[in-house]
């Protein structure tokens, strides 16, 4: 196992109790992740114009799906907790959900060059809400209203499917700005996900 190894533990901001049950156990916080949700009675079914020069996909290939492992691994590389995963771990992950949708694998595109995805699934069906899974963009194409725009579409492919809502989750100390994007946005935290960390 190594000298490094830790022990980690993800705890509802309100049960009280168990967090610190985990304190006691010699945890320390170590990061704080935000449940998000928007209505989507309101919203229209069609999403805005995408920025141009940038037009959208949707994976129907294993070269497709090997693309989007890609720019998951691209986009996600500096983010807090990340660890590369071979394609075929990755790939057996989601196709493999009881609650994948294979149709809502999208690719994001500027100028003919694959720089962004967007997976959702129907793992908060039972709320009548979509879920968007994963949600990135490569850093160099960053800035343009392409990770925006990927969203709204999610939003409004989930009301032309009658949802009610959609959710996803999102580090809270993001360094990418992926709080404010979702708050501009109208998404709102419905639930805090405290996680606790303790070294060997």
């Amino acid at each position: 196992v190594g000298d490094d190894w830790k022990i980690e533990a993800g705890a509802v901001e309100q049960d009280e109790v168990y967090r610190d049950g985990l304190e006691a156990a010699g945890c320390g916080e170590v990061r704080r992740f935000w449940h998000m949700h928007i209505d989507l009675e309101q919203l229209h079914h069609q999403a805005p114009e995408p920025p141009p020069g940038v037009t959208l996909t949707v994976v129907d290939s294993d070269d497709d799906r090997r693309l989007l492992h890609h720019l998951d691994e691209v986009a996600f590389a500096e983010h807090f907790g990340f660890v590369p995963h071979p394609y075929d771990d990755w790939s057996s992950w989601f196709s493999d959900r009881r609650d994948a949708r294979p149709d809502l694998w999208w690719l994001a595109w500027l100028d003919g060059e694959p720089v962004g995805l967007c997976i959702g699934d129907d793992s908060r069906i039972e709320r009548n809400a979509g879920h968007v899974r994963v949600l990135g963009v490569v850093p160099k194409a960053r800035g343009r209203g392409i990770t925006r725009w990927l969203l709204l579409e999610s939003f409004a492919q989930g009301a032309r499917e009658g949802r009610t809502a959609m959710t996803l989750t999102v580090d809270s100390a993001n360094t990418t700005g992926a709080t404010a994007l979702y708050d501009g946005v109208g998404m709102r935290p419905e639930r805090v996900i405290v996680l606790y960390r303790r070294p060997a």
